[in-house]
């Protein structure tokens, strides 16, 4: 029931400053005119908010989980075809244009919980970012609220504060000395001046690279003279100086942007706040490597021990005896020898049953037989045969058998059944997790503008 002196609710949702006039609200037999304003969040980072989130990302550790994938293997067998189908699963169409040198798609996610892959609605990488920025303050936040747990007692501060003053006091007379026997940087120095190691400070780095500080420190040497180390760089420094001359002030401009672009993400920061829900999503690169030998030699730089590898394979090729000449690869055999070498060299544990990094061989070609069954036990027969009992034969993780230029239903299910093993192995793996410095979003937002 509706009555003058009801109260109702308005929401209105995904608004802009366009919408803004003059309405009419009708509530049963009810009409009011409203004026709406809209007006946009302010984007202003105060002091205590920016000190918060700098404070969060130059002294975190972020834990980056990112599934890499490495489509590999000879020229013109399917490997660009297989990256569109695994990202576009109902769209199997191809033009058939090669890959030339390296190409990388980011497309692509998958879901920690049930591995489901999802492709196109991608979060940007300024998104990305902030979300990375939001971690970083909540894990420090409840670092802090752990550590008032654990405070030590007033006794126990006060014998530590006693202990110091102790130190303190004898070491007044002390001077840092260099012996004959020591080294320079072999000098012992109190437990006072230890500096803990910390993740690499990109912006202290940039600073101290276009400022030569001059720290003199007397040694003794053997003939009881004092020398300056200082005197000894002098000449060193100089000639540092004029190659610095040659590009002026180019880090000086990168430190300056890398602090008023933070700034700016900052601000999208406190405004995407209470939007930042994770659903569990780890970001997916698919790394599409060209097949000509040309390249085989820069392949190598891009390899990587946390990654799932894709080596594809024509089953129209005969796998023979590998051959092993030098000048040339004349089978398939040989190429996929070659592959399983490369990946064996980033092998950490050779003594494992399950060698990493995992290599997966994706078939080509089964459209091309009539009895495609018959051909397909016959290619893993010839598989095991020739690559059985060597051992990086371990680091495969299984095959699979499909088309690469008719994309019938069965294909679809065989990539279906490729994406949830490439998802398993990934959770296997747990992610390719690894700890980064979180100071490093600095740089990252910096250099997206340079």
């Amino acid at each position: 029931m509706s009555t003058a002196d009801a109260e109702h609710t308005l929401t209105l949702k995904n608004t802009t400053q366009n919408d803004s006039g003059d309405y009419y609200v009708h509530v049963g037999q009810f009409s009011h005119k409203i004026q709406l304003t809209i007006t946009e969040p302010s984007m202003a980072v105060n002091m205590d908010e920016k000190n918060t989130y700098m404070d969060a990302i130059k002294t975190g550790i972020e834990v980056r989980q990112y599934v890499r994938i490495q489509v590999i293997g000879k020229d013109r067998v399917g490997k660009t075809s297989l990256v569109r189908r695994l990202l576009f699963l109902e769209d199997g169409s191809y033009d058939g244009k090669s890959t030339d040198g390296i190409e990388v798609d980011r497309k692509c996610q998958i879901r920690r919980k049930d591995g489901q892959w999802f492709v196109g609605d991608v979060e940007t990488e300024k998104k990305e970012r902030i979300k990375r920025i939001h971690l970083a303050v909540n894990t420090k936040q409840n670092k802090s609220i752990s550590k008032l747990s654990q405070l030590p007692t007033e006794e126990y501060v006060s014998d530590l504060e006693k202990k110091k003053m102790e130190q303190k006091q004898n070491a007044t007379s002390e001077y840092f000395e260099i012996e004959e026997t020591h080294n320079f940087q072999d000098t012992l120095i109190s437990d006072d001046n230890v500096i803990e190691k910390e993740p690499f400070d990109v912006l202290s780095k940039i600073n101290d690279d276009t400022q030569h500080a001059s720290i003199t420190l007397a040694a003794s040497t053997s003939d009881g003279k004092q020398s300056s180390i200082p005197d000894k760089m002098e000449k060193q420094q100089n000639n540092d100086l004029k190659n610095h001359e040659l590009v002026p002030n180019s880090s000086d401009q990168i430190t300056e942007m890398m602090v008023s672009k933070m700034d700016e993400i900052l601000a999208y920061a406190k405004i995407e706040k209470d939007k930042m829900k994770s659903e569990g999503l780890v970001e997916c690169g698919i790394w599409d490597f060209a097949g000509q030998k040309d390249y085989y030699a820069t392949h190598q730089t891009f390899f990587t021990p946390n990654a799932i590898y894709l080596l594809v394979a024509d089953i129209e090729d005969d796998i023979k005896p590998i051959t092993h000449n030098e000048d040339d690869c004349n089978c398939i055999g040989d190429y996929i020898d070659f592959w399983f070498d490369s990946v064996h060299c980033f092998c950490k544990d050779r003594s494992a049953m399950k060698l990493c990094p995992p290599v997966v061989m994706v078939c080509t070609g089964t459209d091309k037989f009539e009895k495609v069954e018959d051909r397909k036990k016959e290619y893993e027969a010839n598989i095991r045969q020739v690559f059985g009992k060597q051992k990086k034969s371990d680091h495969r993780r299984g095959i699979y058998f499909i088309s690469n230029t008719n994309f019938r239903a069965e294909d679809k299910k065989e990539i279906k059944r490729l994406r949830k093993h490439i998802s398993d192995i990934a959770l296997e793996m747990n992610y390719f997790a690894e700890k980064l410095p979180t100071k490093w979003i600095q740089l990252e937002n910096a250099l997206e503008h340079v």
